[in-house]
């Protein structure tokens, strides 16, 4: 089934890793699959899918909760959307095989340009399908995490700061996130989140600057990136994680708020954001070549991370914090470890009520939920 077939090929790989790793001294039953964002994503559709999931033994997934709506369709509407695409660049409709050879004769800037247009009352255009045998049912409704696995989730600070920076100058051209005005922030939902009936968007006004001055800057600007992140990131992988923990899989969870005072290619509000954390785990401040972008400390954060994945990778277990062990992230307690440079502590995750609030929409009585959350 090709609407699946990114994912497929990821699975070709995994199978491949089972039939060789031994060869390169590895263990094919001590496997750990790791990914940042839309890779984050492939490593959660991985162990929910009964194809997949018996190809490796523990994950790390890094802002990629897979438990967010309009992250995989049914084939049909996927199918309706291809064809649709097809047809706004000029393919002629019928034939599928046609349809493939037309496209695929098309130039990337055009379907790129097209998409955009087709697609723009869709969070994401094309996505993960299900209705085959890799994702039977529908991920957010069904997912099957009945295989104990240990994992290990998170996210950074500010999630979303940096999509809502950009979200906010394609909206508002002329001007900067810096000085969003709290009229602004409702037209700003009413565009994020035009995908939903419209009351969601005024539902998330009001949960998140309902309360703020009109000119409150600093704070609106802070809210509209929490808006963001909480609603595509940072709750959906809350969610994925407390299914893991209800079904017997040990789950670790961070909350990375380290933020560098060396970036200058990014304003200073943004924190750590989205993406971020990438450039610790693979130790980029620790490759630094002269003009130097990064500072000791950063280099010092970066080995911290990597003892963590790596600590995680070998035994399944993240290592202590201050001492004593790391805590199990459950439905109960939802204990999170907070990592910055200078020290590291447990917290329970602040985000919870909000987390609350995102997790109305997946629910039928949509509106009436949304409300009694208020």
């Amino acid at each position: 089934r090709w609407e699946t077939r990114g994912l497929q090929d990821q699975v070709l790989a995994l199978k491949w890793v089972q039939q060789h790793i031994a060869r390169f001294g590895g263990d094919p039953k001590n496997v750990t699959l790791f990914g940042e964002s839309a890779g984050g994503w492939s490593v959660g559709f991985h162990a929910i899918s009964p194809v997949a999931h018996s190809l490796f033994n523990r994950a790390i997934i890094q802002s990629g909760g897979v438990l967010v709506g309009q992250l995989a369709d049914p084939f049909s509407d996927a199918e309706r959307k291809a064809l649709q695409l097809a047809d706004s660049v000029g393919c002629v409709v019928g034939n599928k095989s046609n349809v493939v050879n037309c496209l695929q004769n098309k130039t990337a800037h055009h379907l790129v340009i097209m998409q955009s247009i087709v697609c723009s009352q869709y969070l994401m255009c094309f996505t993960a399908v299900y209705g085959d045998e890799y994702l039977p049912q529908d991920p957010l409704k069904s997912a099957n995490v009945s295989m104990p696995k240990e994992y290990l989730l998170g996210n950074v600070e500010n999630e979303g700061a940096v999509f809502a920076s950009l979200r906010f100058w394609m909206q508002f051209p002329f001007r900067r996130a810096l000085d969003v005005s709290k009229k602004d922030m409702l037209y700003f939902f009413l565009k994020s989140f035009s995908f939903a009936p419209s009351f969601v968007a005024n539902a998330v006004y009001k949960l998140y600057v309902g309360a703020l001055g009109e000119e409150d800057y600093v704070k609106l600007r802070s809210e509209l990136g929490n808006a963001i992140g909480d609603a595509f990131l940072r709750c959906p992988e809350v969610f994925f994680g407390e299914k893991l923990s209800k079904h017997g899989s040990r789950v670790y969870y961070y909350n990375m708020v380290y933020h560098t005072s060396s970036r200058k290619h990014f304003d200073s509000w943004l924190g750590m954001t989205h993406f971020d954390d990438v450039q610790y785990v693979f130790g980029v401040p620790l490759r630094d070549c002269p003009p130097r972008r990064y500072s000791q400390a950063d280099a010092e954060f970066s080995r911290k991370v990597i003892n963590i994945w790596t600590t995680f990778s070998k035994t399944g277990i993240p290592p202590p914090v201050q001492g004593s062990p790391w805590p199990l992230f459950d439905v109960k307690e939802h204990k999170v470890v907070r990592l910055d440079n200078n020290c590291s502590t447990v917290e329970t995750l602040k985000e919870l009520e909000r987390c609350r609030f995102w997790d109305m929409l997946s629910k039928p009585n949509l509106q009436g939920n949304l409300l009694d959350c208020l």
